[in-house]
């Protein structure tokens, strides 16, 4: 590994676990319900359906436009089961989660 390397995957851990946060009633370190919290394993717990399944990946699209509209031009969309996997290294990434954070969850205070 280079030494940038365990920087890119700590940064794509806190951003999957920010946007997870609002998409899940689980605690961050044991993953949410799509188990996409850094885990290579897969995922853990029981699969959304059909219909929260939709509803995530509606939210996971917005999250992903909003954060290369506010400068993460290589922010990807989610996958088909709503996992977003991030490795860039973008100066942008902090002030971009924390935007989009506050519009996913309007009314909530900025940490």
């Amino acid at each position: 590994m280079t030494s940038s390397q365990p920087a890119r995957l700590l940064t794509a851990i806190a951003l999957v676990a920010l946007i997870g946060t609002g998409c899940s009633t689980a605690p961050a370190a044991t993953g949410g319900p799509t188990g996409d919290i850094g885990d290579r394993t897969g995922p853990q717990g029981p699969a959304p359906s059909p219909a929260e399944l939709q509803v995530l990946l509606k939210e996971r699209r917005e999250s992903a436009r909003c954060m290369r509209e506010n400068g993460v031009q290589d922010f990807p969309d989610p996958d088909a089961n709503g996992h977003i996997l991030y490795y860039g290294d973008d100066p942008d990434m902090k002030s971009a989660s924390e935007k989009c954070d506050a519009l996913a969850h309007p009314g909530q205070a900025p940490k």
